[in-house]
């Protein structure tokens, strides 16, 4: 950034201000350059600054632009931008970001040297909010059991893109998940919210899919992200009273789309692949999945499983808590399991109470023990766990409760 200029000299301050009528001054603007000289040289040496002022400022100006857009990196190399005029360079961090000496994604430091992250055998993820700084987070205690940050959320544009400006500071998300990085901790960028349903719903044409698709995975090379998450939670109501009929086949597309272009994206061999994972709702597999007025309701398309790296079967915002026991004891082992990959279900809970910031939308909160159920289940049956939110968590309970999860299910191996 161009340093900031200096207050002018009162001497420069009175000739450059438009009150001065040029006959009280004590100094000439000749005089304040170059005063000892004499007359012939003073006006020569005065022509010239009068003539290379305005130069050097217009070079300032252009220098001062290219900096701020990002055109140009330190090293002189030109850098991927966006179609937005923020630019988002993966390789360029802030001045506060962490010392992080590993280019590749899927690395850490460890006695000078680069090393390969551990493979962790379950997900224990968790949703961010991102206005929400997580630096402190990523250095305490309860991110140790965190394998994934799914960072929330990415909106869409009417025409299908998606727009490369989060809720947060460019410098704060970066920062956050250099930091995670530092300590293999994968970092999503979590696509939708329940604001966003119609625009999924919108997703109709090859040419909008196509968009949806090249701007996500845009966004995931400006800000350094690991994969994609869809919260698409549209249901039967909007969708022609039948969700997996009219608007399955455009999920299926535009899933794939993603995919594709996560798999196109450069990266080293030593590199993770970029992953995708789904957001479902615990009932699309009931019998009466396909009730026309089905708001938050739908059915199941189990192609989508094929897709996509795992599906965070979101359990909670039920009318009663004893409908989350009735996923866990019964739902899960009898539905789910039998027509998906049980190592890509991942269980997803929410932290009280309903309305709050960052915690559960509506009906019951699940109690203490059930999200430990949810811990020690996904572990022990399934692919892992994920809270909504994280950021609730750490800023209210400081992160009691992902502590709580992770050690009972025993996600620190």
């Amino acid at each position: 950034m161009p340093n900031q200029l200096s207050t002018p000299t009162g001497e420069f301050e009175q000739v450059a201000s438009p009150q001065y009528n040029g006959s009280n001054s004590t100094y000439s603007i000749d005089q304040i350059y170059k005063p000892q000289e004499t007359r012939q040289n003073t006006i020569t040496t005065s022509c010239l600054c009068r003539s290379i002022l305005p130069v050097i400022f217009m070079i300032c100006i252009v220098i001062g632009i290219l900096g701020a857009i990002g055109t140009f990196s330190s090293q002189g190399k030109v850098l991927r931008t966006l179609n937005n005029p923020l630019s988002l360079n993966a390789e360029t961090l802030p001045p506060n970001a962490p010392n992080v000496s590993c280019a590749s994604r899927g690395t850490f430091l460890s006695n000078a040297s680069c090393k390969v992250c551990p493979k962790r055998s379950k997900v224990f993820a968790v949703y961010w909010e991102t206005p929400i700084d997580c630096l402190d987070f990523t250095k305490s205690s309860a991110a140790t059991y965190v394998t994934h940050i799914y960072w929330s959320f990415a909106w869409m544009e009417t025409n299908g893109s998606v727009s490369n400006i989060l809720a947060g500071k460019l410098a704060m998300i970066k920062t956050c998940i250099a930091q995670a990085r530092s300590q293999c901790i994968k970092s999503y960028i979590s696509i939708g919210g329940v604001n966003m349903r119609w625009a999924f719903l919108s997703l109709t044409s090859s040419s909008k899919i196509a968009d949806f698709a090249s701007s996500a995975a845009q966004i995931v090379v400006g800000y350094g992200f690991d994969g994609i998450a869809i919260n698409d939670v549209s249901g039967n109501l909007h969708s022609q009273g039948n969700w997996k009929k009219y608007a399955g086949p455009n999920v299926l597309a535009y899933l794939t789309s993603l995919k594709v272009e996560l798999n196109q994206l450069p990266r080293s061999n030593d590199e993770p692949v970029y992953e995708l994972t789904w957001d479902e709702f615990p009932t699309s597999l009931n019998d009466n999945c396909d009730t026309t007025f089905g708001d938050y309701q739908r059915c199941f398309d189990v192609r989508v499983a094929s897709i996509v790296d795992r599906i965070n079967l979101l359990m909670y915002n039920a009318p009663s808590s004893v409908d989350y026991d009735n996923y866990l004891d019964v739902i899960l082992p009898t539905q789910w399991a039998k027509v998906v990959n049980v190592n890509k279900i991942v269980l997803g809970g929410c932290i009280g109470p309903v309305g709050s910031p960052g915690g559960c939308a509506y009906g019951a909160v699940p109690t203490s023990t059930q999200l430990l159920s949810y811990a020690t289940q996904g572990a022990k049956n399934y692919g892992g766990v994920i809270i909504w939110t994280g950021s609730r968590d750490f800023i209210v309970n400081q992160g009691a409760v992902t502590i709580a999860m992770g050690s009972t299910g025993g996600y620190l191996n």
